[in-house]
Order: C-alpha cells, then sequence, then structure tokens
C-alpha cells in the first residue's frame, strides 16, 4: 500500500459492474491502527461498513512489485499461463505477485494459476496474488493436497475464477476474493465438459477442503457454487472409480461472504447425505454465511 498503487473497490449495489478502480495519492495513519486513503480521482459514492455493517465495499490492494503478464492481444485465446504440473511432495511458495492477462480461452488446462495433480503439497502457500483480466479462470487447484490458498485477490476474470476440482482434498481456503467475474465465456467458448459459461467465483466441486472468511464480490453469474458429483473424476475427466462425493462428510464451510451476484449468492447442488444417506453424527454445517 503506497502512492501511485492501484486498489479495486467492489460493489455496493446489486450489480457487480458497479465496481471501480483508482490510484492512491496518499495514506494517512489513523490513531486507532486504521488509515485514509486520499485516491488521485474521485469514485463513485459506495457503503462503507461503518454506515451499514455487514454491507460495506471491499477495498484490496492490486498492485504488486513482482507482475507476470501475457503478452498483450485483442484474442482471447493467447493469454499467458503459469501451471505447477506433478510435483508430489515439493512444497511450492507463490506470493505476491501480480498476474495480468493470462489464461487462455477454450485451452484445457490454460488458466491463469493452476495446480495440476500435484499430490501432496504440504507447505505450500498460494497468497497474497493478485489476479485481473484473465482470459479463463484466476486460481485453479485439482489432484493437490495440503495446500494454502490465502488472501488472493481476482478481479475482472472470465468463466469460473477459484476452481477446486474433485480431486483436491485437505486444502485451506481463506481470505479470498473475487470480484467481478464476467461471462465473457459464452457456451460455444467452453472446453468440452466444462462450464465456464455459468460462471462461478468460487466453483467448488470437493467437499473435503476447508472454505473460511472468503468473499464473492460481484459475478454475472453465481457466488458460490458448491456441486456433488456422483462420481469422483481425476485426470482428463476420467472417472476414477473412488465413488460419490454426495455422500462424503463435509468439511469447514464459515464465514463466507457473498454480495452483488447477478444469480445466487450461495448454491448446493446434490447433497445426498440431507436425504438418504444422512449422517445423524456429522452434519454438514454452513456456518455464517452472509
Amino acid at each position: 500500500w503506497g502512492p501511485n498503487a492501484e486498489v479495486h473497490i467492489t460493489s455496493s449495489t446489486l450489480s457487480n459492474r458497479d465496481s471501480q478502480n483508482a490510484i492512491i495519492e496518499s495514506i494517512v495513519a489513523q490513531a486507532d491502527g486504521s488509515a485514509t486513503l486520499k485516491l488521485q480521482t474521485g469514485i463513485d459514492a459506495v457503503i462503507s461498513e461503518q454506515e451499514e455493517p455487514g454491507q460495506g465495499v471491499e477495498v484490496v490492494l492490486v498492485s504488486r512489485n513482482i507482475v507476470v503478464e501475457g503478452e498483450a492481444s485483442d484474442n482471447p485465446q493467447l493469454g499467458g499461463y503459469l501451471q505447477v504440473f506433478h510435483t508430489p511432495g515439493v512444497a511450492q511458495t507463490i506470493e505476491g505477485v501480480e498476474f495480468v492477462n493470462m489464461g487462455q480461452e477454450q485451452g484445457k488446462n490454460r488458466f491463469a494459476l493452476q495446480f495440476l495433480y500435484t499430490g501432496d503439497v504440504p507447505g505450500t502457500s498460494i497468497s497474497r496474488n493478485s489476479i485481473h483480466h484473465s482470459n479463463h479462470r484466476c486460481i485453479v487447484i485439482e489432484g493437490t493436497s495440503n495446500a494454502t490458498i490465502s488472501s488472493n485477490v481476482a478481479y475482472e476474470t472470465a468463466g469460473h475464477c477459484y476452481w477446486f476440482g474433485h480431486e483436491s482434498i485437505d486444502n485451506l481456503i481463506i481470505k479470498n476474493i473475487g470480484s467481478r467475474t464476467n461471462n465473457n465465456i459464452g457456451w460455444r467458448d467452453r472446453i468440452s465438459g466444462h462450464n465456464d459459461h455459468e460462471m462461478a467465483t468460487y466453483q467448488i466441486y470437493s467437499p473435503l477442503n476447508d472454505y473460511i472468511a472468503n468473499v464473492a464480490a460481484g459475478s454475472d453469474g453465481r457466488g458460490f457454487r458448491m456441486y456433488n458429483d456422483w462420481r469422483t473424476l481425476g485426470e482428463d475427466l476420467v472417472n476414477t472409480g473412488k465413488g460419490s462425493l454426495r455422500r462424503v462428510a463435509m468439511r469447514t464451510f464459515k464465514d463466507n461472504k457473498s454480495h452483488s451476484n447477478s444469480w445466487q449468492g450461495f448454491s448446493l447442488y446434490d447433497f445426498e447425505q440431507f436425504f438418504t444417506f444422512r449422517n445423524e453424527v456429522n452434519v454438514p454445517v454452513f456456518e455464517n454465511l452472509m
């Protein structure tokens, strides 16, 4: 945070398209530990947390000292991408990076930032990054365990943003934010077998991660979408034979917030424990969802 850094201000209306960006002119620290930002230009009036507790906009820092930027192009199929692929047991650290013009529309496994079947990687941290103007998703986690995905910022991304596949297990997803999840990917533009035309800021296929204090701050589609498949699909969407994800005990889902979405803020599909296979002892709880 400092002069000339860029910030993103989420929408305080029903429309995600009322989010805004601005450049910091100066910062003044206050005695109570807060700070006052002076911006180089004015912005449209927004609702503050002080005015309406629980309804205030989020202000997030976009600028980072390290920038990874795809080559400029009007073709959304030509963005850059970063993939960590099949690295079991190797802790990865990706922190404090700004990703711009990443992802390739219609490109299989060509997302802004992807961990693809890296296996068990304790100590891995994907944290405090910013991802914006992505042609396809923001952070994709599949076939990966024991990673921490925290305090990342994403806005103006196409298709799903944060995406957690069937075999992402035992990961901690905490204090991330996504805004302006756009509808640039239509039905004809999607990858076969995927549904990015039904964009969600958090697309969750695995109930076996912990999702805590994340914010879906505006989407042309959904905020949080949790879909429990009757199969467990592996690499290349092959059925692994490991059984139905609809019948497993769900992990933690609490303190998550969703607003300014065109469709549902939170949607849950096909969780059979509520009916025939319900576990009376381990009842799933969605706690303090806003």
